[in-house]
């Protein structure tokens, strides 16, 4: 009997293998395809037998799920098709164990995230779709998705009746919704719509482009006629300050002129009356019989003989 047991311990040794689990994930057994509570995490080695056990590797930090296409059918009757939703969404690895033994399906290769992720995910879509009319969906309202979606998944993985009330534990981190895409010949519409719309902006820009040209024109011919102005002002005032100079000069060249002419006729005035002073104390009596005897002395003249009578006489004979 020991010698059986040593066989098979010999033998399960032999098909032993062995796996690391990598960081931000765990590892979950699986032993006759039943999951087993123990949860390997990463670092080390884990050992375990192929032929009995097999594993699966959970990432415990964040995934992402990708749902889609989706169909639904809009409140106005229009074929509205969902490209994809996007769900990052987080499973911390004290929840593995339940969630992985109630909502996941190894043998029909059911993963847990699809009846909590997926499946709402599409109901919500198509719940919602039918409230909404294409124009809606189609419009920048699907965005509001986003935002709605995440807290319908929330909602969700609270108060679970598989958990006796309790959550999965699932946090959800953040939901895309790609545009919703109506009929080929709707879309071809929107395009239409689009492209009218692109050329409405373009003209508008065109003409608010041309306004602002000319408002820039407007200011560059103002600012000139303004410069032009300072400029002619600038240019006057110098001229009248020139003007101004040249007067100021002209009267002081003026004025300098008349004072010299003044003092030269004052000069003059005083030199003929100091002459006259002069000629005054000069005018005595002898300085005057001396000028009379040198009259009398130019005019004297020598007669030799008898003096002719040119004068009658009262003696002279009367014939």
């Amino acid at each position: 009997m020991f010698s059986l047991v040593v066989l098979a311990s010999l033998i399960s040794s032999a098909n032993a293998l062995y796996l690391t689990v990598p960081t931000g994930n765990v590892v979950v057994w699986y032993r006759w395809q039943v999951l087993q509570e123990n949860i390997g995490n990463p670092g080390g080695v884990n050992f375990y037998n192929p032929i009995t056990t097999d594993y699966e590797i959970v990432d415990v930090t964040s995934q992402k799920d990708t749902i889609g296409p989706i169909q639904c059918i809009s409140s106005d009757k229009q074929s509205v098709t969902f490209p994809s939703v996007q769900v990052w969404n987080q499973l911390p690895s004290d929840h593995v164990y339940k969630v992985l033994k109630i909502f996941q399906k190894k043998s029909q290769n059911i993963p847990y995230d699809q009846p909590l992720i997926f499946d709402p995910v599409n109901n919500y879509i198509k719940e919602t779709c039918s409230e909404y009319t294409g124009e809606q969906l189609r419009s920048d309202n699907y965005k509001s998705l986003n935002e709605m979606i995440k807290q319908y998944l929330e909602d969700f993985q609270k108060n679970r009746p598989e958990l006796n009330g309790e959550s999965t534990g699932i946090k959800i981190l953040k939901v895309f919704v790609e545009i919703p895409r109506l009929a080929p010949e709707v879309e071809r519409n929107y395009q239409e719509i689009a492209v009218q719309k692109t050329a409405k902006q373009a003209e508008a820009y065109r003409q608010e482009t041309e306004m602002k040209k000319k408002e820039t024109s407007n200011k560059l011919q103002q600012l000139e006629a303004k410069m032009k102005l300072e400029v002619a002002a600038t240019e006057n005032k110098q001229s009248i300050e020139k003007n101004e100079a040249d007067a100021k000069i002209s009267k002081i060249k003026a004025e300098s002129e008349a004072e010299q002419k003044r003092i030269k006729a004052d000069a003059d005035s005083y030199a003929n009356h100091k002459q006259a002073q002069d000629n005054e104390k000069l005018l005595t009596d002898k300085y005057l019989l001396q000028l009379q005897l040198e009259s009398f002395g130019c005019q004297n003249v020598i007669h030799y003989g008898d003096l002719p009578n040119f004068l009658p006489s009262p003696f002279a004979n009367k014939d």
